[in-house]
């Protein structure tokens, strides 16, 4: 599936490794020795989609690279920049736990710095732009009144949180760090059990959670099994339009032992994200050459369609942006358009597939002005802007140019 990449996109997948071996070592030199390398345009893309410091770490790793001097001392500096930023960020996050701990408030630190340890072994080799804590939804409230009185102010979360009431966007008035407070992130992100109303909850989260050590002291965090779940589910949120959300599937594999494979499938079906499971190990597969369980292999081959389904979104992954001009309202639908069907493709039935669909119109194609002035709708009927949307686009696009 890899085949059609350049030779820029495949020297970034080689360097994109929680570990790399001998074999792909000397494939990252032939590959630099073979062309020639745009560094600009390399280390732009490794930003862009958020594996810079792992990168930059398994470059400047191993001696005998052929890469020009300048570059490698740009690599230096750069990693230590971002490198120093995680620290600061991880210490913050520090700080959060303790103060919600304090006052008697679990926290459960995911994504950011907890994550890029658990899955690379440092809280400094993953890109994050925020910090992410789950509380148990009793305590969201308090926790967030909390963080007000200590330097937070209240952001715009968006229109998913107004309307689920899910969680709440923070920014430190001090440092600028952004921080997301989160308690319904089963009903958020679609991990429901089958013939049950209850999604997964803090509780359980909480009960299977494990230390990762994340700095000067150990930081609670997800256990191994439920980020099996959750980086897939997450990245199909995404689409996974970003290489960091396949690459973090691919360091499970790699870092993480012991993990009960055929349990993670069963929850994968109990929850109703069989599909969104099957996609991002097949991409992690194809694309960074992990090699999953037998169970992983087997839930694969039961979905005739997981191969093709994992082609689009390779192609959406690496698909060039457009490089001049504004999208008309045609292309803004087309775009609009085969992005829903893929996301409905990755749902595991009916019911959840008509779920993501409203979720999509209601998230990613929010209301302009165009369409409030189709019809003036009282505040508690604005939700019905998110359908109108779709309809008034539909009538432009078959309109004669």
């Amino acid at each position: 599936m890899a085949c059609c990449l350049s030779t820029t996109q495949q020297l970034l997948l080689a360097c994109t490794r929680a570990e790399v071996d001998e074999a792909g070592k000397r494939r990252i030199g032939s590959l630099i020795e073979e062309s020639q390398v745009d560094w600009k345009q390399f280390f732009a893309e490794a930003s862009g989609h958020g594996v810079f410091p792992l990168v930059c770490r398994n470059l400047a790793r191993y001696e005998g690279l052929p890469i020009p001097p300048p570059v490698l001392r740009r690599l230096n500096v750069r990693r230590r920049l971002a490198a120093a930023r995680n620290v600061a960020l991880t210490a913050e996050l520090i700080e959060i736990v303790d103060l919600l701990n304090e006052h008697g408030i679990r926290a459960l630190p995911f994504k950011g710095p907890v994550l890029s340890a658990a899955l690379y072994g440092s809280p400094c080799l993953r890109e994050f732009a925020d910090l992410d804590v789950l509380v148990d939804r009793r305590d969201g409230k308090r926790a967030v009144d909390l963080l007000s009185t200590h330097g937070y102010t209240r952001e715009n979360a968006g229109p998913s949180a107004g309307r689920a009431g899910s969680h709440h966007i923070l920014a430190c008035r001090r440092t600028g760090v952004t921080v997301e407070l989160q308690w319904d992130i089963g009903t958020r992100w679609g991990l429901r059990p089958n013939g049950a109303h209850e999604a997964v909850g803090f509780e359980e989260l909480w009960r299977r959670r494990e230390n990762v050590s994340a700095g000067p002291r150990p930081l609670p965090g997800p256990c191994a099994e439920d980020l099996a779940l959750m980086l897939p589910v997450h990245g199909a949120r995404h689409l996974w339009n970003r290489l960091v959300w396949i690459a973090d599937v691919a360091a499970l594999v790699h870092t993480r032992t012991g993990i009960d494979w055929r349990r993670v499938v069963e929850r994968a079906s109990e929850h109703q994200c069989s599909r969104r499971l099957c996609v991002a190990f097949h991409l992690a597969t194809e694309l960074l050459g992990i090699e999953p369980h037998s169970a992983m292999r087997a839930a694969i081959a039961k979905h005739r369609d997981i191969p093709a389904l994992a082609e689009r979104v390779q192609r959406l992954l690496f698909q060039q942006p457009e490089s001049t001009g504004r999208q008309s309202d045609r292309e803004r639908l087309a775009g609009d358009l085969n992005e829903i069907r893929l996301l409905s493709s990755l749902a595991d039935g009916w019911a959840e597939r008509a779920r993501m669909r409203l979720g999509y119109l209601l998230t990613r194609i929010p209301p302009n002005a165009l369409d409030r002035g189709v019809a003036n709708l009282p505040r508690p009927l604005r939700a019905g802007y998110c359908v109108i949307r779709p309809f008034r686009l539909l009538w432009t696009y078959l309109q004669p140019e």
